[in-house]
């Protein structure tokens, strides 16, 4: 179980199970066909969802308040310590034991990555609060020892790309063979984009101008941003009337449909640019968000 209050009831159990040689079978009977429990109920049941605690679907209110990223995110960083406290032995049995052994492990994974991880490190505290809420706030030592990494090894801000330096690049990346993700550069340039905002963007969501989705009086070219870290269906306006013309002949290049990308993916984007980066002998620490931390304004 990846839950470390009911893993430690079933390492007892399986003890008992190996040392008396019973075995135990184990199934799990839906709600609503359970003739004791439907007088206690006020509601209609529905497994699929199931009450806080039971069947399939439990707690999937709490669930959904993250992106299904973020929860596969947290969940491998907690596996990644439920496999540590397995290996080093440790068993924690009340909140300040978990907080004093969680810390052991921030230190461990500074020592063994040599100052590195801590992203990893705030994906178990986060991972651990999100699997049960009730333990927020009664992390106090790891806390602290996140934060006396932060001050040990800052963060490292990724350096602002210029207007000019980011058509150079551009221009290396149509020139490498990816057209559209040098469009890509440029439009994610003016309009700050994300590099997942850029590469979610479909045929559908780009409004040129007369578009009648905009409405009277709208002018220009808009986009719609599906899902974007402060909110969904947002939209920005591509000021530059020269990335409004390379998203026009962009446009004409994809093939028809409404759900086509228009770029290429986030990990071959990533890529691309990078290439491009070492090929006109740029730093290293410039990275795809660097298009967004603009510097001077487009002409």
């Amino acid at each position: 179980s990846g839950t470390h209050v009911l893993l430690k009831r079933l390492r007892h159990l399986s003890a008992f199970l190996l040392c008396s040689g019973v075995s135990l079978y184990c199934n799990w009977i839906p709600t609503e066909v359970n003739p004791a429990d439907a007088p206690s109920r006020r509601y209609k049941f529905d497994s699929t969802l199931g009450f806080p605690g039971e069947g399939p679907g439990r707690r999937f209110l709490q669930t959904a308040s993250k992106k299904p990223a973020t929860r596969e995110k947290y969940k491998r960083a907690v596996q990644l310590f439920l496999d540590w406290l397995h290996a080093s032995g440790e068993s924690p049995e009340t909140l300040p034991e978990l907080d004093e052994v969680l810390s052991e492990y921030f230190h461990d994974v500074y020592y063994v990555n040599g100052g590195r991880g801590r992203s990893h490190a705030n994906c178990v505290l986060h991972g651990i609060q999100m699997l049960c809420p009730t333990m927020k706030g009664h992390f106090h030592t790891s806390a602290l020892a996140l934060k006396g990494w932060e001050r040990l090894v800052p963060s490292v801000p990724h350096p602002p790309l210029t207007y000019d330096l980011a058509v150079v690049v551009a221009a290396r990346m149509a020139m490498a063979g990816s057209w559209s993700g040098g469009v890509g550069a440029l439009l994610a340039f003016d309009c700050y984009l994300r590099v997942g905002e850029l590469c979610n963007i479909r045929r559908c969501d780009v409004a040129m101008v007369d578009d009648p989705r905009l409405g009277a009086g709208v002018q220009g070219v808009h986009i719609r941003l599906a899902d974007t870290k402060t909110g969904s269906n947002q939209s920005v306006e591509v000021r530059s009337p020269v990335v409004r013309e390379l998203l026009r002949q962009l446009l004409n290049r994809v093939p028809e449909g409404r759900d086509q990308f228009l770029f290429p993916s986030t990990s071959q984007f990533r890529r691309c640019f990078k290439q491009a980066c070492s090929y006109l002998g740029l730093s290293p620490a410039y990275v795809p968000h660097s298009l967004r931390r603009m510097t001077t304004s487009v002409a």
